[in-house]
């Protein structure tokens, strides 16, 4: 499997970046000894020593990584960081995936902890007779803020994850428009993994996912597009025929 974007990026600049002096110079994002001319320590690590740091590195940002792409694959991300991500016999490494936080969680999916921490999400639930519990009423006041890339549901509010997105996709990806188009009015969509989702009917499913209740209101579709474009995912607007990437710049609630 291919390598998200981002993941990508972040492994070309592990693999990129010279640790064998790290202990002994602050130098820069990309520091390159060969660079460094008469600047460069007169101490180094030797290779092993410089591999363990590499790997130290890599590990901190496959933990944010994995906690916000159910894809993720550390083995791959490791490799593409220039480690050695298998044995001796060529088996994909245990201690690879063991040098992050996590959880199994059955049927060989795994729940990461939250970075920074050595907590796991609080799941959401909803009371019998359909009340928020307060651990999703803690949800909505931490998340509910005024500023871009909230999803509303009344007075309550999320911030979806890359992983929310990812997973709401997983699950729709052959209804990804349920209502059909008309060239008159104009309509606004998030592209995740390569298909086009209706960005009103993704919210309503981002919803679902966050409160366990799949009739909460949602609020106009560009705060679903907003999430996305904060994620880096593309967006678009479909008016006369045709799409158009990017935020509207003059947006309706259709």
């Amino acid at each position: 499997m291919a390598l998200s974007r981002i993941t990508a990026q972040f492994a070309a600049e592990i693999k990129q970046h010279d640790w064998s002096d790290a202990p002994y110079r602050a130098d820069k994002a990309g520091h390159n000894r060969q660079m460094d001319g008469r600047h460069a320590s007169s101490v180094q690590l030797d290779q092993k020593q410089t591999e363990m740091v590499t790997m130290n590195a890599a590990w901190v940002v496959a933990q944010v990584l994995a906690y916000n792409d159910p894809n993720f694959n550390e083995h791959e991300f490791f490799e593409a960081c220039g480690l050695n991500a298998r044995t001796k016999d060529g088996r994909l490494s245990g201690g690879v995936t063991y040098g992050l936080r996590f959880e199994s969680i059955g049927s060989g999916k795994r729940r990461f902890q939250i970075p920074g921490t050595y907590r796991f999400d609080t799941e959401p639930e909803a009371s019998p007779t359909g009340e928020v519990t307060p651990a999703v009423r803690l949800l909505s006041v931490t998340l509910n803020q005024e500023s871009q890339g909230i999803v509303g549901t009344g007075k309550k509010g999320f911030m979806p994850t890359l992983a929310d997105f990812q997973a709401v996709a997983q699950r729709y990806r052959n209804d990804p428009c349920p209502r059909p188009l008309t060239a008159n009015k104009a309509r606004y969509f998030v592209e995740v993994d390569g298909i086009k989702f209706d960005a009103y009917d993704f919210g309503h499913r981002l919803a679902e996912r966050a409160f366990g209740k799949p009739d909460l209101k949602i609020e106009a579709p560009i705060a679903v597009m907003k999430a996305a474009d904060r994620l880096e995912l593309p967006v678009w607007t479909y008016q006369g025929g045709h799409y158009t990437r990017g935020l509207p710049l003059s947006p309706d609630k259709g």
